[in-house]
């Protein structure tokens, strides 16, 4: 009976019926009925060689010359000894790893063909980030604050509104998602013990927004963008109120 190491040996020249004596193709079909290992292995070795029916393989050119070489080139009919057999046999194997390897050269053509493709991607999302950023500096060009301004004046996804009273002006920029900036501001300076505070009115309800100090320059605040009725500024003692009794310094009302 066949032993295991020779079973292995035939496994690849099997999957493409290379072997020539009857008799050793019928032990080796005995082995493989009995072997898990050579059977796991000679499927392999016919998926690759159905592979290579299909197409879906390519081969070295030379492969293919030396295969039209003895195709052409007839030999005597005699019977070959036994190394001459197991020459033919491990040429055969040969070929299947050439043509495998051949695969694995196309698979990496082919990932590197499309790695190629996700680089030009990023490269033309990039340059075109940048252009966007160029446009948004020259728009910006000149006095940073007169531009913001001026944006959130035409923009749909801000607001800009001045808030006017008897101490002053300022004008506050808002942004869609409610972060705000109150700047440009002039109003009359305070001393120590009195401060500015701004005041958001939302849906009839007023609420602090945030202690601007005594000489305000420009200050962040956050308020709910949807539901914004006003803004009011009141002079207060230093450090702010919860609610206020005095009357408005400077405001804005959305329907003024």
């Amino acid at each position: 009976m066949m032993q295991h190491e020779e079973a292995m040996s035939l496994l690849a020249v099997h999957a493409l019926d290379a072997i020539d004596a009857p008799e050793e193709i019928d032990e080796l079909e005995r082995h493989v009925a009995t072997c898990p290992e050579c059977r796991d292995e000679l499927d392999r070795h016919r998926a690759a060689a159905a592979a290579l029916a299909e197409g879906t393989l390519g081969a070295p050119p030379s492969l293919w010359r030396r295969i039209q070489t003895d195709i052409e080139t007839p030999e005597p009919a005699t019977v070959a000894p036994s190394h001459t057999r197991a020459t033919g046999r491990w040429l055969a194997v040969a070929a299947v790893v050439s043509l495998l390897a051949a695969a694995s050269l196309a698979g990496l053509l082919t990932s590197a063909r499309s790695d190629l493709t996700d680089l030009r991607q990023q490269v033309i999302a990039m340059e075109r980030e940048m252009s966007e950023q160029r446009e948004t500096i020259e728009t910006l060009s000149g006095d940073p604050i007169e531009r913001a301004i001026d944006l959130a004046r035409t923009s749909e996804r801000a607001l800009a509104v001045d808030l006017v009273g008897e101490v002053g002006r300022g004008v506050a920029v808002i942004r869609q998602d409610g972060h705000g900036w109150l700047t440009d501001i002039e109003f009359q300076p305070l001393d120590d013990s009195r401060t500015y505070q701004l005041w958001a009115i939302q849906d009839g309800v007023v609420i602090s927004a945030g202690i601007l100090g005594p000489d305000p320059n420009t200050v962040s605040f956050q308020v709910d963008f949807d539901r914004l009725d006003g803004l009011v500024i009141t002079v207060e003692r230093a450090g702010g109120v919860v609610s206020s009794e005095n009357g408005a310094a400077a405001a804005w009302l959305q329907d003024a």
